[in-house]
C-alpha cells in the first residue's frame, strides 16, 4: 500500500529528471552519443560496487548481502545485462536525434508490451479497463507517430545551405525567406539583375536556398523515423529485463536489489563495448571503426568544455555546463534504476510501467520550461 505508493512517487520524480537530462545532455554532446553510451554503462559499475563490496565484506545493514549471494548463478545476470544494454543503448542514441516530447511519449509503448509479456511469462490477468487503457496508449502512439512518418512536423519552408559542410548552421538559423536569401558570400559580388531573378530565388552568390519542407533535410527526417522505431523497440528488452528481475527478486526474497543491479551492470558494460563498432554506422555523422577512439576522446574533451567539431550542421557547443548535465544525468540514472529494483521487489512490472503514464505531463512541462529559458525550442521539444 503505502510503500508501493511512495516507491511509485519516487520513481515518477526520478523518471522525469532522467528523461529530461537524457535529452538536455545531448544538446552540447550531439556529436558524441558513443561517448555518452560508454560513460553511462561504465560509471554505473563502480557506483554499484561501492555499495556491494563493503556491505558484503563487513556485513553492513544486517548482512544485507550474505555469502549466499556468491552462490547465485551468473547466467541470469548475463541475460539481464544483455537486455539492459540493448534497451539503454537504444534510449541514449534516440535521445540525440529525437525531440523531448517523443522521448516521453514513445516509451509508453512499454505498457501494452508489459501486459502482453506478463500474460505469457507470468500468467498475469487483466480486467477490461486495463485493456482499454492499453488500447488508448496504442491509439495515442499512432497519433504521435503519424506526423513523423508523413513529414508534417515542421514549417512549410526551411532554409538550406548549398554547401552543408560550410554554411549549414548559418542557413538553419534563418527563419524567413528574406533572411535566408540575404546570406551571401563575402569574397565576391554579383548583381542580381544580371541573372534576372526575384527576391525569393537564390542567386549564384547565395549561401542558402528557401525550399519546401518536403524537399529538405531528408537525412534528418530518416534519422527521426529510424530512431523513433528504435525507441519503440527498446521497450521490448526493457520489459523483458524488468520481468526477469521481478522473477529473480520474488524467487529469492533475500536477494539484495543493489547486488542484482551491480552484477547486471557489469555484464551490461561488457555487451556495450561489443556494440561500439556497429553503432558507429547508425549515428550522424557516421563513425568508422578507425575513428571511434578519436570520437570518444573528443567526447571526453567536450565534457571538459573543449570543441572539436567546428563545421557542419552540428558544430560543437561544448561548455562547462556539459559536464554538469552529463553527471546529473548519471545521478538520476542511478536513482532511477535503484528505485526500479525496489518497485519490482515490492510491486510488479505492471506497476512499474503504469506509474510512468504520469511522466508525460510532468516531463513535457519541464521541457517547455527549459526551452523557454534559452535553449532552442526545436532542440528540446
Amino acid at each position: 500500500g503505502m510503500r508501493k505508493m511512495t516507491l511509485s512517487l519516487n520513481r515518477l520524480t526520478q523518471s522525469s529528471g532522467h528523461v529530461v537530462l537524457l535529452k538536455v545532455q545531448t544538446l552540447p554532446m550531439y556529436n558524441y552519443p558513443i561517448f555518452l553510451s560508454i560513460f553511462t554503462h561504465l560509471m554505473f559499475v563502480p557506483v554499484c560496487f561501492a555499495y556491494i563490496l563493503p556491505v558484503q565484506k563487513y556485513g553492513l545493514f544486517s548482512s544485507a548481502i550474505s555469502e549466499d549471494h556468491n552462490l547465485i548463478p551468473r547466467f541470469p545476470f548475463i541475460v539481464m545485462g544483455f537486455l539492459d544494454c540493448l534497451a539503454m543503448s537504444l534510449q541514449i542514441f534516440s535521445s540525440v536525434y529525437l525531440p523531448g516530447s517523443l522521448l516521453v511519449l514513445l516509451p509508453q509503448f512499454a505498457i501494452p508490451v508489459s501486459m502482453v509479456l506478463s500474460r505469457f511469462l507470468l500468467h498475469s490477468r487483466y480486467n477490461w479497463q486495463q485493456y482499454v487503457g492499453a488500447a488508448v496508449v496504442m491509439i495515442g502512439l499512432c497519433l504521435v507517430l503519424a506526423p513523423v512518418l508523413l513529414r508534417r512536423r515542421g514549417p512549410r519552408f526551411l532554409c538550406q545551405a548549398f554547401e552543408e559542410e560550410e554554411h549549414c548552421k548559418a542557413c538553419r538559423e534563418a527563419r524567413t525567406a528574406d533572411v535566408c536569401l540575404s546570406l551571401r558570400h563575402n569574397d565576391f559580388w554579383l548583381d542580381d539583375d544580371v541573372w534576372g531573378v526575384s527576391d525569393h530565388i537564390p542567386t549564384r552568390n547565395s549561401l542558402c536556398e528557401w525550399l519546401p519542407f518536403e524537399e529538405t533535410r531528408q537525412h534528418e527526417e530518416f534519422l527521426h523515423v529510424m530512431w523513433s522505431f528504435a525507441l519503440l523497440a527498446s521497450t521490448i528488452p526493457m520489459t523483458l529485463s524488468a520481468i526477469y528481475k521481478q522473477m529473480a527478486l520474488k524467487e529469492r526474497t533475500q536477494l539484495d536489489p543493489v547486488y542484482l543491479c551491480g552484477w547486471t551492470s557489469l555484464f551490461q558494460l561488457l555487451f556495450s563495448l561489443l556494440l561500439i563498432i556497429p553503432t558507429g554506422y547508425f549515428v550522424s555523422p557516421k563513425v568508422a571503426p578507425s575513428e571511434i577512439t578519436e570520437n570518444v576522446w573528443s567526447g571526453a574533451l567536450c565534457v571538459l568544455g573543449y570543441d572539436s567539431v567546428e563545421a557542419g550542421c552540428h558544430p560543437d557547443q561544448c561548455t562547462p555546463t556539459a559536464a554538469l548535465y552529463v553527471c546529473l544525468c548519471l545521478v538520476f540514472h542511478v536513482l532511477y534504476t535503484a528505485t526500479m529494483m525496489f518497485v519490482l521487489k515490492y510491486g510488479s512490472c505492471n506497476v512499474l510501467f503504469l506509474a510512468q503514464t504520469l511522466l508525460v505531463p510532468l516531463a513535457n512541462l519541464v521541457f517547455y520550461i527549459h526551452s523557454s529559458s534559452g535553449a532552442h525550442v526545436s532542440d528540446v521539444l
